[in-house]
This record gives C-alpha cells, sequence and structure tokens, in this order.
C-alpha cells in the first residue's frame, strides 16, 4: 500500500508523518511520501519541508488539480490523504479548484481521504466579514464544497464529534465521516535548558501568558489583550506573549493590535514573538505559565491545545463548542 499526504507543511503532518513513517516500516504495510507545495504558499512560513522522508515539493496553487493527480499516478498511489484548510492550497479562492482533484483521483481509482481540519456551520453566517451578496455568495459555495466533498471523497476525519455535527447539517452521510481526535505529541518536548534560556533571556524571568498560533480576529486576541490590563495591574511581574505569525490575508490585525496594547499603556508589556521555529516551540510553553484561549468563536480543532495539554499547562479557554467537546 502506498499513501501519499498532501499539505502545505503544517505542523499536524509533521507530527501526523512521524507517527505513520513510524507504523508503515513496523508493519511494513507500504511506503509514505508527502506532496507538499513548490514554495511557501499564501505568504505561511514553510514549516517543516524537507524534515520528513518521501517529501516532494509536488504542487502550485492554481495547478495542485494537474500535479498532484500526476504525481500520484507516477508514485502508484493507493490512498490520497488531503489535509484540508481554508488556505492548504494558498488563497481561499483556490478551493474552486478541490473538487476538480477529487474528481480526477477518482478516476484515477485512487482512494480519497480528506481531513477536514476548518469546518463552518451553516448557523454560523453571523461570522462571516461580508454582506449583502458577497456574504450570501460566500454561503452558497461553502455548502456546494462541502456537498461536493461529501459526494466525491472515499472517507472525511474530523477532529471532534461538534464537527461531525456540523457537517450532517449540510446532507453528508454519516457513514463517510470518522472522528479522529486531533491527538497529543507523545515524544519529549524539546526543553533542553539551552532552549528554556532563550526565552527566559528573552522574556527577562518574568511570569508568561502566552498565546499561541495564527493571528487571527476570530481568536479575540483584542479582548485578551484589554483583560490583560487589568491582570496587569495586580500582578506587574507578568507579560502577555502573543507567539505567531500573521498571514497575509490578515494583514494589518496585528498593527491593530499594537496600537490598542499602547492606548491602554502596556505596549511593553504585549510581546510579539512572530513565527516561532518548529525547535524552540516546546521551550516556549514550557517557560509559560498559563495558556489562553480567547476565541470568538471555534471552526477547527486546536494543535495549540495540543500542545498546552503535551506540557501540562494550566488552561483559559473560551466557552466554545470545539472546547466544551
Amino acid at each position: 500500500m502506498r499513501i501519499a499526504i498532501i499539505d502545505d507543511n503544517s505542523k499536524y503532518t509533521y507530527h501526523f508523518g512521524i507517527a505513520l513513517l513510524n507504523y508503515m516500516k513496523k508493519t511494513k504495510l507500504g511506503g509514505v511520501f508527502f506532496y507538499l507545495p513548490k514554495s511557501p504558499v499564501f505568504g505561511k512560513p514553510s514549516l517543516c519541508n524537507g524534515i520528513l522522508v518521501s517529501s516532494k515539493t509536488v504542487w502550485s496553487s492554481f495547478l495542485y488539480p494537474f500535479q498532484i493527480t500526476r504525481k500520484c499516478l507516477n508514485d502508484k498511489i493507493d490512498i490520497a490523504h488531503i489535509q484540508l484548510e481554508v488556505n492548504t492550497f494558498g488563497h481561499p479562492i483556490t478551493l474552486i479548484l478541490l473538487p476538480l482533484l477529487l474528481v480526477n483521483l477518482r478516476i484515477a481509482k485512487i482512494i480519497t481521504v480528506v481531513t477536514l481540519h476548518s469546518i463552518f456551520p451553516r448557523s454560523g453566517s453571523r461570522y462571516i466579514p461580508y454582506k449583502g451578496i458577497f456574504k450570501l455568495l460566500i454561503l452558497l459555495f461553502v455548502h456546494l464544497l462541502y456537498n461536493l466533498i461529501g459526494r466525491l471523497a472515499s472517507s472525511i476525519i474530523v477532529h471532534s464529534s461538534i464537527f461531525r455535527d456540523w457537517l450532517l447539517q449540510y446532507g453528508i452521510d454519516p457513514n463517510k465521516i470518522n472522528i479522529i481526535p486531533h491527538g497529543i505529541v507523545f515524544t519529549t518536548p524539546n526543553n533542553s535548558q539551552e532552549e528554556k534560556n532563550y526565552w527566559l533571556k528573552k522574556f527577562d524571568g518574568k511570569k508568561i501568558i502566552l498565546s499561541f498560533g495564527v493571528l487571527s480576529p476570530r481568536k479575540g486576541l483584542e479582548y485578551l489583550i484589554q483583560a490583560f490590563e487589568e491582570v496587569s495591574k495586580k500582578y506587574p511581574e507578568t507579560l502577555l506573549v502573543l507567539a505567531g505569525y500573521e498571514p497575509t490575508y490578515f494583514h494589518g490585525y496585528k498593527e491593530r493590535l499594537r496600537a490598542l496594547s499602547k492606548s491602554l499603556g502596556i505596549e511593553n508589556k504585549v510581546i510579539f514573538t512572530g513565527a516561532v521555529p518548529e525547535q524552540k516551540v516546546g521551550s516556549l510553553f514550557s517557560v509559560a505559565d498559563i495558556i489562553v484561549f480567547p476565541y470568538i468563536f471555534s471552526i477547527s480543532a486546536s494543535g495549540s491545545l495540543s500542545i498546552a495539554l503535551q506540557h501540562l499547562k494550566p488552561i483559559v479557554a473560551t466557552n466554545t463548542p470545539y472546547f466544551k467537546s
């Protein structure tokens, strides 16, 4: 059996890939290939390109249905496993081409598994930051896309029962939907003293409240900053660390957060680290005192939550359906 994992260099695929490679090697069931983008996608940092054995740069944003299908045929792939987020293949508009990829793989008689990392509920139209006809078109496209995935994919994986419930709202066959929790990495975190010292020096040994992940308006970071103003009055030796990069499609959000911090007089206590290299993530969590998830709403499982659980850290999270589940 030969499996192709299709993704954009995410941390999830990095850890999932290592576990799958080890399992396939142990059981001698076959080979695993990782089909990655030829260049960083839509301003996203390349996190694991070249780290995984059998990783290959295969596709680009607007040609991926043909490039991936051709590579699957050349490698005699039996199962194509697509790790799908809104921006997996680049700008969200590239999702228009996903049904073509699924049709191509179906014609090629390749079993297709789609892990949906982001799922938008039909009841979530209030979260779409547009009005009028454009908002209606987005809702129609989302409905059509999920229906086509449900019809063309051999199997669908989601990370929580709440996401399965949301997919059922679109009329997808429940027998096609499988729940596999996001999971926690079992390997020992990278907590070397040298790496810890890097962060301790950077934060001057202060207490750390950490928010980790892509800077996104849906994560409610402005409310976190406002709440931290009150915390910093009572605990002046505390820093709020916002660790993660600003995607191209949220350009300007980071500056708005900086401006808010400055207006509240806590700009020196709110630290933006930018993208954190994979080898420094474990040590960052190890020096943090509290991990916070102030999300306004959740449309996906949280890799950051898994890392926080791995490090046995206290967690403060909003009461979203995913965090409740």
